[in-house]
């Protein structure tokens, strides 16, 4: 996250706000539904990176990370 802050909630409950200086780190594993909002007033900017994943990694279990 560049600048504000973005919260993340995903279809089993987690919940998770990352801010400026924050990478969030993610994966599908066998499907997964998230939204994304912005945190706080003032502008948000950030970026996302989809990777295709190898086929062996693909239905892994889902994860997720986030650094501080």
């Amino acid at each position: 996250m560049l600048q504000g802050g973005i919260t993340h909630q995903d279809f089993a409950g987690h919940k998770g706000t990352i801010w400026a200086g924050d990478v969030q780190w993610m994966t599908a594993g066998r499907g997964i539904v998230n939204s994304e909002m912005p945190a706080g007033e003032g502008p948000n900017t950030g970026l996302q990176l989809w990777i295709n994943l190898f086929r062996k990694d693909k239905m892994s279990a889902r994860t997720e990370n986030k650094t501080v």
